[in-house]
């Protein structure tokens, strides 16, 4: 049978429901799903097996870079390739068993800024991303630059892809609406080609964020 959410429903996780992570060390996988998830934590550029412990045989990591996925997958106790990630930078996991993933490293206390480039850049905001939704980012973006005009979620499979777009002749599949930013949970944002920049967040709450 299937339960309704309580509260909010967005990408196939009700908002009660997103308890995934769990402070400050551990992340826990439904067998069979896909997570989105950034690292808020003080590492650069690391590769998975030093940011990620306790593994299991069919775990498999998808980061997306350059306007592609490139993937990894656990088995035999080592990784097909090695992968390695950004603070900050999105990835998405899944695995055939229920296993609880350890983190290792220390945690982001502010939001630092983010490289945005042309094409889609999957990222999160650090410790102030409840802030924002998907209408505010791009409401902030566009006082550095108008070159970002959508945001949207990754597609994990469990429901349809949210979006939230300034371009009004865009023809997008999924469910425009401006949806709320979790810590952990990271998201799109597309920039023009050559697109270069770096956005600090502000952290101002959105009610405040424009006149």
């Amino acid at each position: 049978t299937t339960t309704a959410c309580t509260g909010l429903c967005s990408n196939g996780l009700c908002e009660e429901e997103r308890t995934n992570f769990i402070p400050p060390s551990s992340l826990y996988l439904e067998a069979n799903k896909f997570f989105s998830f950034y690292f808020p934590f003080a590492n650069f550029n690391r590769s998975l097996s030093v940011l990620f412990s306790n593994f299991s045989d069919g775990t498999s990591f998808f980061r997306f870079r350059n306007n592609s996925y490139q993937s990894t997958s656990y088995s035999f106790g080592e990784f097909s390739n090695e992968l390695t990630l950004a603070p900050f930078e999105g990835i998405l996991i899944t695995s055939s068993q229920n296993r609880t993933l350890l983190l290792n490293g220390t945690s982001y206390l502010t939001s630092p800024p983010l490289s945005l480039y042309g094409g889609f850049n999957l990222v999160g905001i650090g410790a102030c991303a409840s802030n924002y939704t998907a209408r505010t980012i791009l409401e902030e973006l566009s006082l550095l630059s108008p070159n970002c005009s959508l945001i949207q979620q990754p597609n994990t499979y469990g429901g349809p892809i949210e979006y939230w777009s300034t371009n009004s002749s865009l023809n997008r599949t999924g469910l425009k609406r401006d949806f709320k930013i979790y810590l952990y949970e990271p998201f799109f944002i597309q920039c023009r080609e050559n697109t270069s920049l770096i956005w600090q967040p502000s952290c101002i709450s959105p009610d405040v964020l424009l006149p």
